[in-house]
């Protein structure tokens, strides 16, 4: 058979070119979405999504949704099967059928006796395919029929006090590579045998499943029939591995780059195998196509989200169908497609897998040469990526500040100043205020902007971000998100953020939680600046923190430093 499906697959690596086709107009999205005007109902205004990057598309309007190919069968009216040869046809696709490869043995596992004889074997083929056979004294019969089988390994589980049990011979040999006794029953999933449970008597057995609904079944199933037994205990993946379908124990160890720490893993892992319990066991659901609906719905939706808006997208009214959709949304939870969010009920948000790994070892640990008010640079360094709190109180010179920080760093970085309350006008006369400084020599890039400042902040170590300020009239306790949104936007740049702060807080609008992403910040009150948080000193012996300095600001420009420098008050 032609498989034109996999073609179309593997020669679209973007959807661009195909729905540009049928949407030659189209507004482009923040997330790189396209909003269209729906072809399959009457929409007057654009309702529908399309992503170019997974050829995804759906329609909040009529709910019409699916991939490129659906969207195709929709547009013409053609089956699958036609759908799929006219978009070969069309795109200049030209498919071959598959050879059929010739079956060939790659791999034999013996299963022996207490005393180490054949009993019968498994023979693995090339392609992927099992059989079963037995010697007969002059060859091999491929068949058990009449043979009492037993379990992989035998001689070595006799004699171990713990095992594991694994779904196939493959994975039994890989855990022998690293010092393990484990077994498996011919014949794979759903083939236990009770009798094969005495050979496990009195020993710590551990269990670890394929991630896939036969494969916990069938050791769900084991455990069930070796609990009266043996010391039974259920092995868990962690939770920052990315696995696939059907991934198994051998997937596991060769993900690893580094055999020590493989080997140190699975030995804490296995230590902290759980007693086996059914009832705290999720078997996956299969996949319907309830289940691919809303996977699609929510791979259109990226973020959290809550069951209330699924239900009123997709359309999910009677209360079979919103039982039937918690267990969809709790396979997903199975299958690490998705994390419940909060403490809330009924919120989720996709899971998130991927590390970025640090390079510590040849990272460039240097700091910037940045200038700062009243020398403070020759106390604490900045860092490529890091974040300056200026927290305020009104009138106290917030903004003067800021522009200061320009004036000085204008030469040695890329300064992109966003501003949310002045108007070109007004900053052009704060800026004349710096009657030492032509305007001529103010090179700097300006922008109006008042929120969602990790859409457009400059990345690299070059670029100095300063964002006055930035505004929260209510939940201010969303300010410390917003923070951790630019500090994970900057990619190696520096941001200087000021926030409001309340007379005589010790605080910035937020209270701590705008602390926590900074690596420095600073109060500032009417003649008074105080340090009240430093990550990296510049002198080890000098603790830089709640350490203060006194200013006069004249002409609502100039700072001017009052006293000996920074001081710490006594206690």
């Amino acid at each position: 058979m032609i498989d034109h499906k996999e073609a179309l697959r593997q020669h679209y690596t973007s959807f661009d070119g195909f729905y540009s086709h049928y949407f030659p107009q189209h507004k482009v999205l923040a997330n790189g979405e396209w909003q269209v005007r729906c072809p399959f109902h009457d929409d007057g205004t654009p309702s529908m999504s399309v992503s170019p990057q997974t050829g995804l598309f759906k329609c909040h309007g009529c709910n019409a949704q699916g991939d490129f190919i659906k969207f195709y069968m929709m547009k013409t009216g053609k089956t699958f099967k036609e759908a799929v040869v006219s978009m070969c046809e069309e795109a200049g696709i030209k498919t071959v059928a598959p050879k059929q490869e010739k079956r060939r043995i790659e791999k034999t596992y013996d299963y022996l006796d207490a005393n180490g004889e054949i009993v019968s074997q498994t023979v693995r083929f090339m392609p992927k395919s099992f059989s079963q056979r037995v010697p007969n004294g002059n060859g091999w019969d491929w068949s058990l029929k009449g043979i009492k089988t037993v379990i992989y390994n035998l001689p070595d589980v006799i004699k171990s006090n713990q095992v594991l049990i694994l779904e196939g011979e493959k994975d039994c040999d890989t855990s022998k590579i690293y010092g393990y006794t484990a077994t498996t029953c011919p014949m794979g999933a759903g083939k236990w045998r009770d009798d094969y449970s005495k050979y496990l008597y009195g020993k710590e057995v551990v269990l670890i499943p394929d991630n896939d609904g036969p494969g916990i079944k069938h050791m769900m199933d084991i455990g069930t029939k070796l609990r009266k037994y043996a010391n039974v205990k259920w092995f868990q993946f962690p939770d920052n591995v990315k696995m696939h379908k059907g991934f198994d124990f051998t997937d596991f160890v060769n993900s690893f780059e580094n055999e020590f720490e493989c080997m140190k893993t699975l030995d804490e892992l296995i230590r902290a195998a759980r007693t086996f319990d059914p009832a705290k066991i999720i078997i996956p659901e299969p996949d319907t196509e309830e289940s691919e609906k809303i996977k699609a719905w929510i791979m259109l939706s990226p973020g959290e989200f809550s069951i209330r808006d699924l239900d009123y997208d997709l359309n999910i009214k009677d209360p079979e169908q919103k039982i039937h959709r918690i267990k969809i949304l709790e396979k997903f939870v199975a299958e690490k497609l998705l994390s419940r969010e909060g403490k809330k009920r009924g919120y989720y948000r996709p899971y998130k897998s991927d590390l970025e790994r640090m390079d510590f070892k040849f990272a460039d640990d240097k700091f910037l040469d940045v200038w700062l008010p009243f020398k403070l640079h020759d106390l604490v360094g900045l860092l490529p990526g890091n974040i300056v709190i200026v927290a305020g109180e009104p009138n106290a010179g917030k903004t003067a500040l800021l522009l200061n920080l320009i004036k000085a760093n204008r030469k040695r970085f890329d300064v992109h100043y966003f501003n949310s309350e002045m108007g070109s006008g007004e900053l052009k006369t704060r800026l004349s205020k710096f009657d030492d400084f032509p305007s001529s020599d103010w090179s700097f890039n300006a922008y109006h902007r008042d929120s969602d400042f990790e859409d457009v902040i400059f990345k690299g170590p070059k670029s100095l971000n300063i964002i006055d300020f930035l505004e929260v009239h209510d939940n201010f306790y969303l300010i410390g998100d917003k923070i951790k949104k630019i500090h994970e936007a900057l990619d190696g740049g520096i941001a200087v953020i000021a926030v409001q702060r309340n007379k005589g807080a010790a605080f910035g609008l937020g209270g701590q939680r705008t602390m926590e992403k900074a690596r420095l910040v600073i109060n500032i009150s009417p003649g008074i600046i105080q340090i009240t948080k430093a990550k990296n000193f510049i002198n080890p012996g000098i603790n830089p923190n709640w350490m203060k300095v006194n200013f006069n600001l004249v002409n609502g420009c100039k700072f001017v430093m009052q006293g000996g420098g920074w001081y710490r008050e006594e206690a």
